[in-house]
């Protein structure tokens, strides 16, 4: 795990991050709005959409 240091949405897509600190990792594919990314839950694979505020504060890994 490596520290956060995104500090835009933009810079959100392509990287790998996890729910919270134990949870499971995720890929963002891409922004959708203001607010949302689409993201690709590796271990399940289904896409979503999910708040950009929760994804910058998610641990990149």
């Amino acid at each position: 795990m490596t520290a956060n240091t995104l500090q835009t949405p933009q810079e959100l897509v392509g990287s790998v991050r996890r729910f919270g600190n134990n949870g499971v990792l995720y890929e963002v594919l891409r922004q959708i709005d203001d607010s949302s990314v689409l993201i690709h839950v590796l271990e399940t694979g289904e896409e979503t959409t999910y708040p950009i505020a929760e994804a910058l504060g998610d641990p990149n890994e």
